[in-house]
């Protein structure tokens, strides 16, 4: 590591650290691991079809057949 660990934050010296890094690819594999959760476009996807779905049967135009 010749630049060091931590960012240049106030350009005192040449070059970066590696911190910015390694936070990014710990965050890259946190979200392959976990997933995004609530944050994910098919929650809500989802969500937008219950709340639809839930607007039809209260309006009785549900799926009768």
């Amino acid at each position: 590591m010749k630049q060091g660990f931590f960012l240049n934050w106030f350009g005192e010296k040449q070059g970066h650290g590696i911190e910015y890094h390694l936070l990014v690819i710990a965050l890259a594999i946190l979200l392959m691991v976990k997933g995004a959760g609530a944050f994910s476009i098919d929650a809500a996807l989802s969500r937008d079809a219950a709340v639809v779905s839930n607007i039809e049967s209260a309006l009785g135009m549900g799926n009768e057949q």
